[in-house]
């Protein structure tokens, strides 16, 4: 019989009186991707630090191979070839993609000092694994996201990387940049690699997975085998019945909010757009469209030439507080590294955003301060029980309303949305959506791209295509489908 990649039996899992894992059992062979999905808070982070040796279980154990895996060992984890990448990566930006790549497994000569040739050649092997053409002394700094995502897989690999583990691997890269790592997941399969793929992303572990396992409340609700379900029936697994609805209509009377002209950023333009009060504006592009730009130089954190104006009034965008006092507000992508302090609470992230307004020895969280952050909680469904607790605790979907509820705290005329699901699972983006819909209504405009196509058609009630840093169509959501959408971003002509 055939010994398992990896096996957990029955593994449990508690903090304090919170049941995170309830006789959780898992098998994964040689060879085999097995996507493992489940809604914010179902488990997945600590199963995977349970696989990982990073956290040691209650009861149960982790078997690698037919051997115990020591628990919240995670040396011993990569010494038996356990290697996880995690979504926010863990790379040395100063450092070369050599560096970076042979961290963990540095080669030696037998003198006991480092071979260079041998790491070189180890590095040059493993990323023709996965078709890295980047130069090995390239900075990772420069690299774009995709590339380091492919860096932290080599030296992943290069460790052993026989069970290789993949948090959300794709969810901060484009639609071509996710076909080419999902090319080289089923590569390493195809060589041996056992692949733990963890995902939001409903269509793509149906299309990559061998299996699909639901994890729910910390248990598992669930194993298919490909072909046996669907992403809607994932949903279900997850989190029972989702309801879809469909983006509002445009309004017949609405108020011009933001006019810019002849707009040129770097990579972007000429271009110009105008919104209006209670538009939810979809943008759609890959890699290099200059949305990402176009977004954060409205926010004020990209410098743009042309003409823009806010209600009526011209404005110069300088800095992002010059796009906040003119409302013009901006959600960051990354609600880790540039949205939120993690180490305080909801009450106290909240809190800074009206600083500006009050007198400098008023402390975030304090009196009037804290009374108007549980109210942008309350507007944006995040419970008061956590109010006082670290936002890095918090599930994704409720980090991302909390950075929602600070946004709201600025007071935007216009809102501008850079990926404002991303990392959040089924339940939560519908929520979101329905308050991104509710901020509309209330004569919001808002600004918005996702990484999925199909999203932004689902919220969005005009559609603009960019490619190349420039305008190539725009028009209302009725007139666009996902293969019109994508014909005109990927067009060359």
């Amino acid at each position: 019989m055939t010994l398992d990649a990896i096996a957990a039996h029955a593994v449990s899992k508690h903090y304090g009186g919170v049941q995170v894992l309830r006789a959780v059992s898992l098998r994964l062979r040689a060879g085999e991707v097995m996507a493992l999905v489940g809604a914010n808070g179902a488990g997945k982070s600590t199963l995977i630090g349970v696989l990982s040796g990073a956290v040691a279980p209650d009861e149960g154990r982790v078997e690698v191979a037919g051997r115990i895996l020591p628990g919240g060992n995670v040396t011993a984890a990569r010494r038996v070839g356990v290697s996880v990448v995690h979504q926010d990566l863990m790379l040395f930006p100063d450092l070369s993609v050599l560096e970076n790549v042979t961290a963990a497994a540095l080669p030696l000569h037998w003198s006991g000092l480092l071979s260079k040739r041998r790491q070189r050649a180890a590095a040059a092997a493993t990323l023709a694994r996965l078709g890295f053409v980047v130069p090995l002394d390239a900075r990772v700094a420069e690299l774009s996201l995709a590339q380091c995502q492919l860096v932290e897989i080599g030296r992943a690999l290069l460790t052993g990387g026989r069970v290789l583990i993949l948090d959300e691997p794709t969810s901060a890269l484009s639609v071509r940049e996710t076909e080419a790592l999902l090319l080289v997941i089923g590569a390493l399969a195809a060589e041996g690699t056992a692949v733990l793929f963890v995902s939001h992303r409903l269509d793509e572990a149906t299309r990559i997975a061998d299996r699909v396992t639901v994890l729910r409340d910390g248990q598992v609700a669930g194993v298919w085998q490909r072909g046996t379900i669907d992403a809607s029936g994932i949903a279900r697994a997850m989190v029972g019945d989702v309801s879809v609805h469909n983006a509002p209509a445009m309004r017949e009377s609405r108020r011009l909010v933001l006019q810019a002209r002849e707009l040129r950023g770097p990579g972007l333009g000429p271009l110009s757009l105008t919104v209006h009060a209670g538009d939810i504006v979809g943008f759609v592009g890959l890699e290099g469209s200059g949305i990402g730009t176009l977004l954060r130089g409205l926010g004020g954190a990209v410098p743009l030439e042309g003409a823009i104006e806010v209600s009526g009034q011209p404005v110069r965008l300088s800095c992002p507080a010059d796009a906040l006092r003119a409302g013009l507000v901006y959600m960051p992508p990354d609600r880790k590294l540039e949205g939120l302090w993690l180490d305080r609470s909801p009450v106290w992230n909240i809190a800074t955003a009206p600083l500006r307004r009050c007198a400098a020895w008023r402390w975030p969280g304090s009196g009037w301060l804290g009374r108007l952050s549980r109210d942008r909680m309350a507007q944006v469904s995040v419970s008061l029980n956590v109010a006082d607790a670290p936002v890095g605790h918090l599930s994704g979907g409720n980090q991302q309303r909390v950075l929602f509820a600070r946004s709201l705290e600025q007071s935007p005329a216009v809102l501008l949305l850079s990926d404002p699901t991303r990392g959040v699972d089924v339940r939560a983006k519908n929520e979101i959506h329905k308050l991104i819909e509710a901020l509309a209504a209330d004569g919001i405009a808002v600004c918005l791209n996702c990484s999925g196509i199909d999203e932004v058609l689902a919220i969005a009630q005009r559609i603009v295509c960019m490619r190349a840093g420039r305008i190539v169509a725009d028009g209302p959501r009725e007139t666009f489908d996902e293969a019109r959408a994508l014909a005109m971003v990927s067009s060359s002509d």
